[in-house]
């Protein structure tokens, strides 16, 4: 049994977007487009050359997928993004202790349990607590843990985590 830790951080916009990763899925939906595209351009060929008779519906197939993961990029991306920094911008203030992790901001105020715990993620940066509601994640900043303290912090994460604690290095 961990000793109960608090901490009291303050998370500014481009710190959740980098955090949470929103600009990297964002760029890897494009590029998933633009492969799926020349995918579809490329069974359209083969159907026009006559070669592959039946080549027209992979090619709508992989337009539609292509279409909708457009709009995943370019529409719900940008308002996901908006949502995620309205909610944990400011300043916080998260205790952990055995019975569950609270966490208290100037826009949410939640807590929960461990076996709620989808994941704990430990970035080079942060680390990332992950629920089971809507995969919803609570960025906790390393600088927010004292210098001498973040190996026994990660440490009691990891304890109170268990196989969900998991080592991001990106």
């Amino acid at each position: 049994m961990a000793t109960p830790v608090t901490l009291e951080f303050e998370l500014t916009d481009d710190e959740i977007v980098r955090e949470l990763g929103l600009r990297r899925e964002r760029s890897n939906s494009l590029l998933i487009t633009v492969v799926m595209l020349v995918g579809a351009f490329a069974c359209f060929a083969l159907y026009q050359w006559d070669s592959r008779p039946r080549m027209y519906l992979p090619a709508l197939l992989l337009l539609a997928y292509a279409l909708g993961t457009l709009f995943y990029a370019l529409v719900f991306l940008p308002r996901k993004g908006k949502a995620e920094v309205r909610r944990l911008a400011g300043t916080a203030r998260v205790k952990f202790a055995d019975d569950g992790v609270r966490y208290g901001g100037e826009h949410t105020t939640k807590g929960f349990s461990w076996p709620n715990v989808r994941a704990v993620l430990e970035q080079p940066g942060s680390w990332l607590v992950v629920t089971n509601r809507k995969d919803t994640g609570y960025v906790i900043p390393k600088s927010a843990v004292a210098e001498g303290e973040g190996e026994e912090f990660a440490g009691a994460l990891r304890e109170w985590a268990g196989k969900r604690y998991k080592i991001r290095r990106r």
